[in-house]
């Protein structure tokens, strides 16, 4: 249990080989949770057909969600919960061809290792972290010691309000391991990126969680040991709506160094409104949760454009849209820069409501919709 008491959220989370490149297929995570001495034997297998908990990996998301309440829910007592988790493979056929992923778990009192390849000049960010108000969820970097470049981090908030502390130097700090509000190093402040400047050796990081502890906040981490990561630069997007058509534009990001032309892309969102109150629109996996957890298709516009612009067709009729953009920059979108993996930022949203429906049926501009989109 936590320092107060509660049984921590659990997350499973699945690194395919092939995500770099995308992925042609999908896995999908099962789990059971029971109480250790009430477990039965079938538990201990989850599958398809056998399973309480489920996630689809794809290549934009890859973890299974426990939350505090999950997991406290499963405890009988003092007995602890057991988690047993299972990955199949979604395929057609007898055989499936072999697949190569690496699979972490940690909960909110471990300490999580990032990545190494966070740290050698990729950018990357951590599966959506869990945080409940007033606990501390406890990350670490190891920077190549051959390497001295800029260390860049951003804490993304997409739900609820998180706050992170680092510690580098051990003179600096109470606990090297453990930064904290009172005594720290640094701090970051969410959804803005922050450049520590060249640097090398190991680097402690604290996240810690607003409001009472029935709050549930989220968060990811963006990180890289490189001089090349740059900040995307947006504004506000413009919305129009007519009949349960919304047109969207917004100008193209800009950077502190050149955007190479034509390798930008968007994701573009119409989410009604009631759905996004417990999300952050000022994040980009915020925006992608908000979105995920509207649920039904035929509410939630979606799309992804190369253009600046975009009409999404077939929404709700008389319904307050909160529309929003999501600007992706790959790898060597940016001129002179190298480094590996998307830089994102969300454009400022609009709120505009449809009027009456157009009398034939549409679906949707992009289709369904996978957390992280």
């Amino acid at each position: 249990k936590d320092e107060l008491g509660h049984l921590p959220a659990v997350q499973f989370s699945v690194t395919r080989a092939c995500q770099e490149n995308g992925c042609s297929d999908t896995l999908t995570i099962y789990a059971i949770l029971c109480s250790e001495g009430a477990c039965i034997e079938s538990d201990r297998f989850p599958s398809p057909d056998n399973n309480r908990y489920s996630q689809v990996v794809n290549n934009n998301y890859n973890t299974l969600d426990l939350s505090s309440t999950v997991v406290e829910s499963c405890a009988i007592g003092n007995n602890p919960c057991s988690v047993f988790v299972s990955v199949y493979k979604d395929c057609v056929g007898v055989q499936c061809e072999a697949d190569l992923f690496r699979a972490a778990y940690s909960t909110q009192n471990g300490m999580e290792i990032l990545p190494s390849t966070c740290t050698e000049g990729h950018l990357c960010n951590t599966p959506v972290g869990l945080v409940s108000g007033g606990s501390t969820k406890f990350y670490a970097a190891y920077l190549n010691p051959s390497t001295t470049t800029d260390l860049v981090v951003q804490l993304e908030s997409c739900s609820g309000s998180v706050q992170a502390f680092l510690c580098h130097d051990a003179s600096k700090c109470d606990d090297v391991f453990r930064p904290t509000a009172a005594s720290h190093e640094y701090s970051v402040a969410s959804n803005s990126w922050t450049n520590f400047g060249a640097t090398t050796g190991a680097w402690f990081i604290s996240v810690i969680g607003a409001g009472a502890n029935t709050t549930t906040n989220m968060f990811e981490i963006n990180i890289a040991h490189s001089s090349s990561v740059v900040e995307l630069k947006t504004g506000a997007v413009s919305a129009a709506a007519s009949g349960d058509t919304i047109d969207v534009s917004w100008s193209a990001p800009t950077a502190d160094v050149a955007l190479t032309s034509g390798a930008m892309t968007y994701n573009v969102y119409a989410i009604p409104t009631a759905s996004v109150s417990k999300f952050s629109t000022a994040s980009p996996c915020g925006i992608a949760l908000a979105a995920f957890s509207a649920g039904v298709t035929d509410s939630v516009g979606y799309a992804s454009t190369s253009a600046t612009s975009y009409t999404i067709t077939g929404l709700l009729p008389y319904t307050a849209y909160t529309v929003n953009v999501v600007a992706n920059c790959g790898p060597n979108c940016a001129q002179g820069s190298s480094v590996a993996g998307k830089q994102k930022a969300a454009y400022a949203a609009a709120v505009v409501t449809t009027g009456k429906a157009t009398p034939t049926h549409h679906t949707p501009s992009g289709g369904g919709l996978s957390p992280g989109a």
